[in-house]
């Protein structure tokens, strides 16, 4: 691909969709968006646990069952992540 240094686009494609194929794939679990799953992830699921529901605005990463609540049943998607370590790629 060549890219534009004038326009952010590759090819004449829009860096927008550029960025959405070429893009890193979604890591639910790094709640705080660091690149790695530990306990810092843990303390901000516990941060939005204390609050319980989602903000109106959707932006809710610590629910991880997509259900709109922040509850037991993230934890348990959380839990094993975070014991296991690792690297969101």
């Amino acid at each position: 691909m060549i890219a534009s240094p004038t326009d952010n686009s590759v090819a004449g494609i829009p860096s927008a969709v550029v960025n959405l194929v070429l893009g890193r794939a979604p890591c639910p679990t790094d709640i705080n968006c660091d690149g790695s799953i530990d306990a810092l992830d843990t303390a901000a699921f516990t941060a939005a646990f204390a609050i319980g529901v989602c903000p109106p605005d959707g932006a809710c990463r610590a629910d991880l069952t997509g259900d709109g609540l922040i509850d037991g049943l993230d934890f348990a998607v959380l839990a094993p992540a975070v014991a296991a370590g690792g690297v969101c790629l």
